[in-house]
């Protein structure tokens, strides 16, 4: 059932993402205790569509996502997210989700992806937000998530919102450099530790521009 009304949060009638997201949080608020633990990994899986809608524009419905992204947090007790977004902190948010790794990476850079073909401009620019922050956290070289991610936000050059198509790109060009710098490093140095030297070596003003 509840995976069933994920798919709804991208409608084209706000209506129907609210009400969708709305009966999400409703979902979690009647299971029942004992079957909580086998209900965790699909609600994990809602966590970034969720985000992708704190910035829908019609307010009703980011709200919605708010409130059930938060519940959602403290159904599978993640404390820190949970303060992050009662404190409104939708950077913090996103941070927070891009250093989980393992199986949930996959999980984030496919449902990331997916928001990138989003009808509506908040949910593709939320997309490219969080696949840059993913990108730059991402610390399993044996996957090759890095050229995916890079590869899905180039391919943003050419979306009809100019500020949408230059963010992706100014992401893209920071992960592409990590990722020819990590070709040719040898040892074990993490892909974060690469992108933070980039990172501080860019001007105050672009590093703000690629979240803003």
């Amino acid at each position: 059932m509840a995976a069933s009304l994920r798919p709804l949060f991208q409608h084209r009638d706000s209506n129907v993402r609210f009400l969708a997201i709305q009966f999400y949080m409703d979902v979690m608020d009647f299971t029942e205790p004992i079957e909580k633990r086998h209900v965790w990994p699909e609600v994990r899986k809602c966590l970034v569509p969720l985000f992708c809608h704190l910035d829908d524009d019609v307010e009703k419905v980011a709200e919605a996502a708010l409130k059930t992204l938060t519940f959602a947090a403290k159904f599978l007790k993640e404390s820190q997210l949970k303060r992050l977004l009662r404190a409104r902190d939708k950077y913090g948010a996103a941070e927070y989700l891009a250093r989980e790794g393992g199986r949930v990476t996959n999980v984030y850079m496919q449902q990331g992806m997916l928001y990138l073909k989003s009808e509506h401009d908040f949910a593709r620019l939320a997309a490219v937000r969080f696949l840059g922050l993913l990108g730059r956290h991402i610390m399993d070289w044996r996957e090759e998530k890095l050229p995916i991610i890079c590869e899905a936000l180039k391919d943003m050059a050419d979306d009809p919102n100019p500020s949408i198509a230059s963010l992706a790109s100014q992401n893209a060009l920071i992960l592409e450099t990590v990722e020819k710098r990590r070709n040719g490093t040898i040892g074990k140095h993490t892909v974060y530790a690469q992108v933070r030297r980039v990172w501080k070596r860019m001007p105050p003003w672009l590093s703000m521009w690629c979240w803003c």
